[in-house]
């Protein structure tokens, strides 16, 4: 066998042992089976989306078709309400076949309105995929 040849060989042997588990990767590399799943993005919240929060979805929000966050509910108190939800809230994926996660929270005391004026304790938060909070409202 030529030397080139061997190295060929050689390498070939190395990346089965490695692939098949019998040898250990070398550090900073892994084969395709050992490589860990993406984690999702940390869920993040800009000005846009507060404001966007704020307009439809606030105290003083006089959108008719939306839910409401209770009076003297602040955007400080919002982003709070936010990561509680995120941290504690139950993900899924979102609906309809749109991407993203929906995160869902039932606080112990109601929050605001729903969209029909009955007390909500819920909180829905909707992250597109790469961490950025799209919107939250009372449910």
């Amino acid at each position: 066998m030529t030397p080139s040849g061997l190295l060929r060989r050689l390498a070939a042997t190395a990346f089965m042992g490695v692939l098949l588990g019998a040898v250990p990767p070398l550090p900073g590399s892994a084969p395709q089976a050992q490589l860990a799943a993406p984690q999702p993005a940390e869920p993040y919240l800009t000005a846009h989306a507060l404001r966007h929060i704020m307009t439809r979805h606030g105290p003083a929000s006089t959108a008719s078709d939306a839910s409401h966050y209770a009076p003297g509910t602040t955007a400080a108190t919002i982003r709070g309400m936010i990561a509680e939800a995120i941290r504690e809230g139950h993900p899924r994926p979102d609906t309809n076949g749109r991407s993203g996660t929906l995160y869902d929270y039932t606080f112990p005391r109601p929050i605001g309105t729903t969209i029909d004026g009955r007390p909500a304790r819920q909180l829905r938060v909707v992250v597109a995929p790469d961490g950025a909070v799209i919107t939250a409202y009372p449910r």
